[in-house]
């Protein structure tokens, strides 16, 4: 994950990028990239959820989008 370049709009992902620029030491910047990281992977099963909202009501349309965006973040 680059930063929070993945996490757009998401403030919080934000502030925790710019703390861990601040950090006294080497675990508390990994504990922020850890939470980054757990953020990352919750959008991404976001995103297959509401794929599959739409695909269920018929909106294979829309759903496609939301699935390449995440077999993209699992790195397919």
């Amino acid at each position: 994950m680059g930063g929070t370049n993945e996490l757009q709009g998401n403030i919080d992902a934000e502030a925790a990028e710019a703390a861990m620029g601040r950090a006294a030491d080497e675990a508390t910047e990994s504990h922020g990239r850890a939470i980054l990281a757990l953020a990352y992977e919750q959008r991404t099963i976001a995103l297959i959820e509401a794929a599959k909202v739409f695909y269920e009501q018929g909106h294979s349309d829309a759903a496609r989008p939301l699935l390449d965006e995440a077999t993209s973040r699992m790195g397919k």
